[in-house]
C-alpha cells in the first residue's frame, strides 16, 4: 500500500464527487458530465451508548466495517462502483423486529431485551457510455442484503433484500443537458421467530397496525401472524416503479421524479395486508465560484402517501383440500408526509462551511374497528452547522445540531352507532416513549480530527454527543458515539 501511495496525489473523495451535481441524482448517465477519476477505501469502527434512544435502539452497540468507492472516466465510457460490509452488535435490544422500523405501515414488537447481531452487505455499480457526441446511455444496479439475529427468547432472525435497477439516457450540448431514467426497486423482508426453551406461552408480541393500535397476545397466536399454519414466518415484499427527469443549465441542476409501489404481507394464499404507496421526489443544486473557492446551494423535497388494507380471510376445507378465501378488504391506515431539506455549503482549499436544515410534516389516520377513528399530526425539524479547517496534514471538523418537534392526536367515534363496541387495543407505554423522543428538544455536537499519513493514506477519529431535554425513559437523556477510521484516497 505504501508503494502505491507514493505515486498518488492527495485528494478528497467527497469533494470530487459533489463537484458534479449529477452524482446526487438517480440517472447514472450523468457521471460523464465530469472527467476526474478517484477512488477511496476505508476501514471503520464505532461505539455508541446512552439513554437518549428510541424503543428499538440498543443501550450500547459496537460496529465495524469496510467500504470501497470508485469513479473512473475512460475515453468512451465512465464507471462507478461501491462495495461495503458492516457488522454490528447491539445490547439490550427489543421493540421492533423489523430492520427499518417505520418503513412499512405495520410493525411487530417483542419485549425481552437481549443481544442482536446485524450484518449488512452492499454492492452498487453503474456505467455511462457515449452513443454519439450528444447522447449518452447508462445503467445502474444496487444490491443490499441485511440479516439480523436475536439470541434470547423470544429469539428470531430477520432477512432483508433491497434491489434497484435504473437504466437512463442523457442528451447534452454546450451548457445544456437533459436526462430521463426509469427505476425498478424491490425489497423483501421476512421475520422467523422461535422459542428454544419450554415457556413458549410466556412470550408476548404486538402487531402494530398504525399509531400503536393493533393486536397483543402470545407470540404464536393467529392474530400476530408470526406462526401461521403453513407459513411460520412474517414475509413482506414491495415492488417499486418510478421515473425521473433531469435538467441542467451551466451550474444549475434540477431533478424531479414520481414513483408508485405496491406491497403485500404474507405468502401463498394468505396475504394479510396490501399497502400501495405513491411518492414524489425533487431536488435542485446550484453552485458558483472557482475550483479553489466554491458555493453550493441545495434543496430537496419529498412527498409520500401510504395506505394499508387489511384483508378478511378464511380457511375453507373443500374436497379434503384447505384453501384460503379472501372476502373483503378494509382500509385501516392512511398517512401523508412532506419533507424539505435546504442546505448551503462553502468549500475552499483550507476550510469548509455547511449550514442546513430538515423539516418534516405529516399526518396519520387509523380506523381498525368501526366506529372509532384516530388521527395524528407530527411536525419535526432540525438545523445543523458544521465546519472543517485544514492545517497542513491535519483536518479539524466541528458541528452543532438542534432538533425539535410537535405531536397532536385526536380521536372520534362515529355518531349514530348503537351498541357497546370495544375500542382497539393500544400499546400505550411505547406510544409515550415515541412521543417523548419525537417532541423533546435535542442538542448535539460533534468533533473530528483527520491526519494524512502519506499521500492519500489517512486516519480519522470522531466523537458525537446528543442531549434530550425532558426525555427520561432510559436513564440519563444523552447519547454519545466514538469512531475511528483508516482510509486511502487514490
Amino acid at each position: 500500500m505504501l508503494c502505491i501511495c507514493s505515486a498518488a496525489r492527495p485528494r478528497d473523495f467527497r469533494r470530487t464527487v459533489m463537484w458534479n451535481p449529477w452524482n446526487a441524482g438517480s440517472n447514472v448517465s450523468g457521471i460523464r458530465q465530469d472527467s476526474v477519476s478517484i477512488s477511496c477505501a476505508e476501514l471503520s469502527a464505532r461505539y455508541e451508548a446512552g439513554g437518549l434512544r428510541q424503543s428499538h435502539e440498543a443501550s450500547s452497540a459496537f460496529s465495524a466495517g469496510v467500504e470501497a468507492n470508485t469513479l473512473m472516466h475512460l475515453k468512451k465510457f465512465s464507471m462507478e462502483g461501491k462495495f461495503s460490509f458492516s457488522h454490528r452488535e447491539g445490547q439490550q435490544m427489543c421493540g421492533s423486529m423489523f430492520l427499518e422500523p417505520g418503513f412499512y405501515p405495520f410493525d411487530i414488537l417483542e419485549f425481552t431485551p437481549g443481544r442482536k447481531t446485524l450484518q449488512t452487505y452492499s454492492f452498487e455499480g453503474g456505467i455511462s457510455v457515449d452513443l454519439s457526441p450528444e447522447w449518452r446511455l447508462g445503467g445502474k444496479i444496487g444490491f443490499t442484503s441485511r440479516n439480523c439475529a436475536k439470541r434470547k427468547d423470544l429469539r428470531y432472525s430477520d432477512y432483508r433484500l433491497d434491489l434497484e435497477v435504473s437504466p437512463g439516457i442523457l442528451w447534452h450540448r454546450g451548457k445544456w443537458a437533459a436526462g430521463l431514467n426509469y427505476i425498478y426497486g424491490r425489497n423483501y423482508e421476512t421475520i422467523t421467530a422461535e422459542v428454544i426453551g419450554t415457556l413458549a406461552g410466556s412470550y408476548y408480541a404486538f402487531l402494530d397496525k398504525g399509531m400503536m393500535y393493533g393486536a397483543y397476545g402470545i407470540w404464536n397466536s393467529d392474530g400476530i401472524h408470526l406462526a401461521e399454519s403453513g407459513i411460520n414466518a412474517f414475509p413482506v415484499k414491495q415492488n417499486l416503479h418510478a421515473v425521473a427527469a433531469q435538467l441542467q443549465y451551466a451550474d444549475l441542476f434540477i431533478e424531479a421524479g414520481y414513483g408508485y409501489a405496491m406491497g403485500t404481507a404474507g405468502e401463498k394464499q394468505s396475504f394479510w395486508f396490501d399497502f400501495p404507496q405513491q411518492r414524489v421526489n425533487a431536488k435542485a443544486v446550484w453552485s458558483t465560484g472557482s475550483d479553489e473557492k466554491r458555493h453550493f446551494v441545495r434543496l430537496g423535497f419529498e412527498w409520500r402517501r401510504l395506505s394499508d388494507d387489511e384483508n378478511v380471510l378464511e380457511k375453507v376445507l373443500d374436497g379434503g383440500v384447505t384453501t384460503t378465501r379472501k372476502y373483503a378488504s378494509n382500509r385501516i391506515f392512511e398517512s401523508e408526509e412532506y419533507r424539505l431539506s435546504p442546505e448551503y455549503e462553502f468549500v475552499a482549499n483550507k476550510w469548509e462551511l455547511s449550514v442546513g436544515g430538515k423539516f418534516r410534516q405529516g399526518w396519520e389516520m387509523v380506523s381498525q374497528r368501526y366506529p372509532y377513528l384516530y388521527a395524528r399530526n407530527v411536525l419535526s425539524w432540525s438545523v445543523q452547522c458544521s465546519t472543517l479547517v485544514r492545517m497542513g496534514r491535519f483536518a479539524l471538523g466541528a458541528g452543532i445540531l438542534w432538533n425539535d418537534g410537535s405531536w397532536d392526536e385526536d380521536s372520534k367515534r362515529i355518531e349514530g352507532v348503537e351498541g357497546d363496541i370495544e375500542e382497539p387495543y393500544r400499546l400505550t407505554e411505547y406510544v409515550n416513549i415515541q412521543r417523548e423522543y419525537e417532541t423533546c428538544g435535542k442538542i448535539g455536537a460533534g468533533l473530528s480530527l483527520r491526519y494524512e499519513i502519506f499521500r492519500g493514506l489517512f486516519i480519522e477519529g470522531r466523537g458525537d454527543w446528543k442531549y434530550g431535554f425532558g426525555f427520561s425513559r432510559y436513564g440519563f437523556p444523552q447519547r454519545w458515539e466514538a469512531g475511528l477510521k483508516l482510509g486511502y484516497v487514490f
